[in-house]
């Protein structure tokens, strides 16, 4: 899984930018700081997602909290789904001072076992069923669900199997 990360003004100028994004996007440190965040070239060129990042980056500064979006960009390579997220960072007195715009492969790559795990709790299964199908420990399958719940930053196992068959990852 890919990170992209930089450091953002209370205005949403960007700040720095971390070299997976540079490297990713083929620009350079001059290229991106000193813009609005929503105009870097990654994000210029995706007018969508743009127009989503400079949201977030409002809503962070108005109300204090993080705030995250799945975005779409369009890049050299091809179009490339992230989850972007801008976190407020406050100082020691809860003042906000600045922003983090972090953004991340929408789909991590689950492991095979995940994978099945993931199919059979789709498939209507309990962690004790699927223990006996695989012949692993109902401890494993809970574990294997946990770290299937992690990779797709969700909170619940119903939300892991909607967004896992939204994402064709279950049949």
């Amino acid at each position: 899984m890919s990170q992209y990360q930089a450091l953002i003004s209370l205005d949403g100028i960007r700040l720095s930018a971390n070299q997976a994004v540079l490297t990713l996007t083929g620009s350079r440190v001059p290229d991106v700081v000193g813009l609005p965040a929503w105009r870097a070239p990654w994000y210029a060129n995706s007018p969508r997602a743009s127009d989503k990042v400079e949201r977030l980056v409002r809503s962070v500064k108005r109300y204090g909290v993080e705030h995250r979006s799945e975005v779409t960009l369009e890049l050299p390579s091809g179009s490339l789904v992230v989850q972007c997220a801008v976190q407020p960072i406050a100082d020691a007195g809860g003042n906000l001072i600045a922003m983090m715009i972090n953004a991340r492969d929408r789909d991590p790559l689950l492991s095979k076992r995940e994978a099945e795990v993931l199919q059979w709790v789709a498939d209507g299964k309990t962690a004790d069923e699927i223990s006996t199908i695989l012949g692993i420990s109902r401890r494993t399958v809970e574990w294997h669900i946990q770290n299937i719940r992690q990779k797709l930053d969700v909170t619940s196992t119903a939300h892991a199997v909607a967004i896992a068959m939204k994402r064709g990852l279950t049949q």
